[in-house]
């Protein structure tokens, strides 16, 4: 019984030391609009948060000042900029 509750309480620490790290692991979307901006100055139209593909990134749409719509992908580990691609279809 005392082996249990030792292991019990052992677990019980390394989750509350755990979870405040996990939920660091990702930027904010705040962040990833302002790594967007910094690459294509401009007006941002939508964010979205793609957390169940291989790479977890943001999507930010930017219309930039010369009316071109760019979309952007925000690493959501790192908060860098690894895509920018004018849509000529919008």
């Amino acid at each position: 019984m005392k082996k249990t509750l030792t292991l019990l309480a052992a677990a019980t620490v390394m989750l509350a030391v755990a979870a405040p790290a996990a939920a660091r692991t990702y930027i904010s979307s705040k962040q990833a609009v302002a790594a967007a901006k910094a690459k294509v100055a401009g007006r941002v139209t939508d964010v979205d948060a793609e957390f169940d593909s291989r790479r977890p990134h943001y999507d930010v749409d930017i219309y930039s000042k010369r009316g071109r719509k760019h979309e952007i992908k925000v690493d959501a580990r790192t908060g860098k900029v690894y895509a920018n691609r004018i849509d000529y279809d919008d």
